[in-house]
């Protein structure tokens, strides 16, 4: 038997991606928006990072998986257009302004938005790189994960 708790059994190491919606709820209410020039990291806890991400018109990110880490993002503004892959094939989806979507890892997808808009993305635990990198979809995206 432990005379002491060890740090990892007072605290998870991550976020479910319902817990994340949560925060994106009380993140989102607090949000004000200014004129940003890339993404903003907005909050970084142990178990949990959240980022501002601003979109330029015609925006994409690269296809690319969330391995090992559970999420969840908010349209704060404009419309995006999420393409998932998963094994029962490919579909696509609109996700309008104040829908959330949450996911677990290994969730395979691509985001593009043809008018500037607003992203809150929310990551468990912690992403030491930040979030995919938005690029003009004339240019080819390169992903950060």
């Amino acid at each position: 038997m432990l005379s002491h708790l060890e740090p990892y059994l007072l605290m998870p190491s991550a976020l479910t991606p319902t817990a994340l919606l949560q925060r994106a709820d009380q993140i989102a209410a607090t949000v004000t928006i200014n004129t940003l020039t890339g993404p903003v990291r907005v909050r970084h806890t142990p178990l949990y990072d959240a980022w501002l991400l601003p979109w330029e018109p015609d925006a994409v990110t690269t296809l690319h998986a969330h391995d090992g880490s559970y999420g969840a993002y908010v349209a704060l503004s404009g419309t995006f257009r999420e393409t998932v892959a998963s094994e029962s094939g490919i579909r696509e989806r609109l996700v309008l302004t104040g829908e959330k979507v949450a996911f677990r890892p290994g969730y395979t997808h691509r985001l593009t938005t043809s008018a500037p808009a607003l992203s809150l993305h929310l990551f468990s635990p912690p992403r030491p790189s930040g979030p995919c990198a938005v690029a003009p979809a004339s240019a080819p995206a390169l992903a950060s994960l």
